[in-house]
């Protein structure tokens, strides 16, 4: 039977080895790149933003077919040109080109719709005629002594200084006060300075016009599409902004002499050439995140969609294999992963810091801690130490197999713990012999020094850092935490320590440079797979280590678990209602709510408050868990037993629990003991999951293999058949066990 097995058991590690084979060096075709020049001509039928009110939409529709998107502000309709939502937006050319030149990092180009098309004259808006020839007065005066062409060379000629001073001009304010209506996203005709008050060439015109009639110009900014309908109201004497003269809108209100001509341009991203690629291409696809991460809200404002994980390989893996199309981490990391051997086929999207750009710090629920923290990081800032860290760490010739420097530690005030995250380099990453290292490692044991505590690291999936924090079984977190208002409403962070940016990993394209596909045979990849995953820095010590902890929670579980089966099944046999009311309460309960949820209900909730091993804790939630499952299964035992049996045995003088022992027992062992195996190797399966509170058992170490290495397959097919070879021995121990039983022979 043993010889059967181990046949078996071959066949099915070669059927996986040449599956995880074939997907390994399968490869995903990329997408071609997008290739040409931009003109108006390639906006024909595409989505094009217009603000409300503007005669921009006319022009869209009747002359490029295009569908128009209204919007009620300038910057978010620019905004949705950066995140890909909309493929340009109109208005006009001398803002539009301000736009490209001062935002969006360069990527952002300005498109001339032809003027034969549309080309329109400047001017203000007003109910008041005999205001409007005051207006217009004015406007020939400056246009008579140069002042006009002045305004317009240092507003509508080369790209403005948009935080130059504004000239003075003072009024005596002698006759009242001149309602203007204005908007303050309109540069360079007018928008709100860096002091917060609005500047550009209406606004001077204003101020003038202001001037020369002895009255106190006061402001009311809006938006666009409110001006008009603003000054018909009364609400305001003057409009004044960037008002096209049109046929259509002389039926409304009064326009004075123009004061400038402009046409109006097409904001866009820059086309792409062959082989580039940016984060603009990942709007409407899958892109890979860390559960509990903040690159969620990134990947939404880019236009993605996101696909959880809880950890880096799985993600990086499907990334490989194209199940997604990138991976969203902080840069640093990205870049890193991209360096590593064997990485070649990717490449890093970086996402602009103006659509994310943060901070990162530590956590606790101690005010104290905190406190005592950013005391830690305000000496190490002021004495150099944290700027060598970030050069160690962050620059470019970082060695991940380098160790942290020596930091003496007396240890006399005790034990300082911390929760960290495996796997977001260079933060935290299992370093050489199986120790962790990284820039939040050091400098969590640098703080250790600090306070003279000796650090107590815990490792655990990233989701699990705040509620780990939060129900107190650690004081502090050091990994790569972003500040953001919406953690702080949970957990108190410390000063930041660092700053991150986002970016994507993602498959190089067709055209870039260097492309490196791996070509394994199946010796090599066995080989390649032994020296990363176990050989290199001793990580077979981290399986080994793994598997004793294994053994020892399902082993002990199953003890606790007989013996709470035992006690739950004489409740279900008892004839009290109660109390059977009782034991099928309790089996309902467990069998009705997933193993990880109550394993973290257990760990969480119950022993929330409680300085506890996470073992003991596994131990006592896997053997609630079988205790249900071994109750049910021999309570189904027990009432096989042919109650004629009992009677007989009764009936000859045996007591009820002599008849039980003798008769009943017996017969109800021997059935119920194939469930009872099965019991015992699901348990074994289930405690895969323990890393969700912090254990280091065979998949957790398999995992951390994973995050350092970044292959995907080999840490995974080893941890498979080591719980085949361990199932498969119990199974034929239980065997033997049930033979033994039955007196020799096998049912």
């Amino acid at each position: 039977m043993i010889k059967k097995t181990a046949v078996i058991l071959f066949i099915i590690i070669t059927i996986i080895t040449v599956i995880s084979l074939f997907t390994a060096c399968s490869e995903k075709e990329p997408e071609p790149p997008v290739i040409g020049d931009r003109t108006y001509a390639d906006f024909a039928g595409k989505k094009i933003g217009v603000s409300v009110g503007a005669i921009s939409d006319q022009v869209a529709e009747d002359y490029l077919n295009a569908t128009p998107v209204y919007y009620t502000d300038l910057t978010a309709g620019i905004e949705d040109v950066i995140l890909g939502r909309i493929d340009g937006f109109m208005t006009n050319y001398s803002t539009l080109r301000i736009f490209a030149e001062l935002n969006g990092g360069g990527e952002l180009e300005c498109v001339n719709v032809p003027v034969e098309f549309f080309r329109a004259e400047v001017g203000a808006v007003s109910t008041d005629l005999e205001l409007l020839d005051r207006f217009n007065a004015m406007l020939s005066e400056l246009e008579f002594d140069g002042t006009l062409t002045d305004m317009k060379n240092r507003w509508l000629g080369e790209i403005p200084d948009l935080d130059s001073p504004m000239p003075e001009l003072k009024s005596s304010g002698e006759n009242g006060i001149l309602r203007v209506a204005a908007c303050g996203d309109r540069e360079p005709f007018s928008y709100m300075g860096a002091n917060g008050e609005l500047k550009g060439i209406s606004v001077e015109l204003a101020l003038r016009f202001g001037k020369r009639e002895g009255m106190i110009i006061e402001f009311a900014e809006m938006d666009f599409g409110s001006l008009i309908p603003y000054v018909l109201s009364g609400k305001a004497e003057l409009g004044l902004a960037n008002i096209s003269i049109t046929e259509e809108r002389k039926k409304s209100i009064s326009f004075s002499e123009p004061f400038c001509e402009d046409q109006l341009g097409i904001l866009a991203l820059k086309q792409k050439t062959d082989g580039m690629q940016d984060y603009t291409n990942f709007a409407g696809k899958k892109i890979a995140t860390i559960t509990g991460a903040v690159c969620q809200n990134t990947i939404e404002k880019i236009g993605g969609s996101p696909a959880y994980y809880s950890e880096s390989t799985g993600a990086i893996e499907d990334v490989r294999n194209g199940r997604v199309a990138g991976y969203m981490t902080t840069l640093s990391d990205a870049r890193l992963i991209t360096a590593l051997p064997g990485n070649g086929m990717f490449k890093t999207i970086e996402i602009p810091g103006d659509i994310f750009k943060a901070e990162v710090g530590g956590i606790s629920s101690n005010q104290a801690t905190i406190v005592l923290f950013n005391e830690f990081l305000e000496a190490i800032t002021n004495d150099g130490t944290l700027f060598d860290m970030h050069n160690r760490w962050f620059g470019e010739k970082l060695d991940l197999n380098a160790f942290i420097p020596e930091i003496a530690n007396t240890g006399e005030n005790g034990v300082l713990k911390v929760a960290t995250c495996v796997g977001e380099l260079p933060y935290v990453y299992m370093g050489a012999n199986g120790k962790l290292s990284g820039f939040s490692v050091e400098l969590a044991l640098r703080f250790g020094a600090y306070t003279g505590k000796t650090i107590d690291f815990t490792e655990m999936d990233f989701a699990g850092l705040i509620p780990y924090i939060i129900s107190g079984k650690a004081d502090i977190s050091i990994a790569n935490m972003a500040i953001t208002e919406e953690r702080k409403k949970s957990v108190l962070f410390t000063e930041p320590y660092a700053g991150e940016r986002h970016a994507i990993l993602t498959l190089k394209q067709t055209g870039d440079d260097d492309i490196q596909p791996e070509d394994y045979t199946w010796f090599e990849w066995i080989k390649t797979g032994i020296e990363r995953n176990l050989i290199t820095d001793n990580r077979w010590k981290m399986i080994v280590s793994g598997l004793g902890i294994t053994l020892i929670i399902s082993l002990a579980a199953q003890v606790f678990g007989t013996v709470t089966g035992c006690f739950i099944c004489w409740l279900l046999m008892r004839k009290n209602k109660l109390t059977r009311l009782l034991g099928n309460l309790y089996c309902g309960l467990i069998h009705g709510t997933p193993v990880v949820v109550l394993l973290m209900i257990t760990y969480y909730i119950i022993f929330g408050s409680v300085k506890i091993s996470g073992v003991i804790v596994a131990v006592a939630a896997f053997g609630l868990i079988t205790g249900a499952n071994i109750a049910v299964n021999l309570k189904g035992a027990i009432d096989t037993v042919d109650p004629v049996e009992i009677e007989a045995a009764r009936s000859i003088g045996f007591s009820s629990f002599r008849a039980f022992l003798t008769v009943t027992l017996p017969q109800a062992v021997r059935r119920a003991l194939p469930g009872y195996t099965g019991g015992f190797v699901e348990l074994v399966k289930s405690t895969a999951i323990v890393g969700y509170i912090a254990i280091q058992d065979l998949t957790r170490a398999g995992d951390i293999i994973r995050s350092r290495t970044y292959d995907a397959y080999f840490p995974l097919l080893l941890v498979a058949v080591i719980y085949l070879i361990v199932t498969t021995v119990c199974v034929q121990l239980f065997k033997l066990a049930l033979k033994k039983v039955n007196g020799g022979v096998f049912r």
